[in-house]
């Protein structure tokens, strides 16, 4: 049996997850900006590394629709019908602006020389943010 409060719950943390993956996005893209042609993060180590299990997270965010921690009934309440319409749209468009992120860079190398790995978290940047704010603005429209 649906209650009040287990639906009241599933709109706040819908909301929750909305933010959270509109900020995730614009601090995703503000990192790639910033560390574009720095060398501390383009060589093996710490700075560099932390970049692989960030974007692997997020990932698996998407891939779950968030509130990894919540029940059952708040879990299915949350992952509506509507949810995962929006996630599958968000998607495909993380994966359009991935392969547009993908053109640029390549026609931009031709003018400006680019690094492997910063082309690279380019991409990856692009395509997860892309995919995390359009999930957001499903989400809150």
């Amino acid at each position: 049996m649906v209650r009040v409060h287990n639906v009241e719950q599933a709109e706040r943390a819908s909301r929750g997850r909305a933010a959270v993956m509109a900020l995730a996005a614009v601090v995703m893209m503000l990192n790639a900006v910033i560390e574009f042609g720095s060398a501390p993060y383009s060589v093996l180590g710490l700075r560099g590394a932390v970049w692989i299990p960030m974007i692997g997270a997020w990932l698996f965010i998407l891939a779950k629709g968030g509130g990894l921690s919540r029940d059952r009934l708040t879990s299915s309440l949350l992952n509506d019908e509507l949810s995962l319409q929006n996630r599958a749209r968000a998607l495909s468009f993380g994966f359009y602006a991935t392969m547009l992120a993908g053109l640029l860079i390549y026609a931009g190398s031709w003018y400006q020389e680019i690094g492997v790995r910063d082309a690279l978290r380019l991409v990856t940047a692009v395509g997860i943010s892309g995919a995390l704010a359009r999930y957001a603005w499903l989400e809150v429209r």
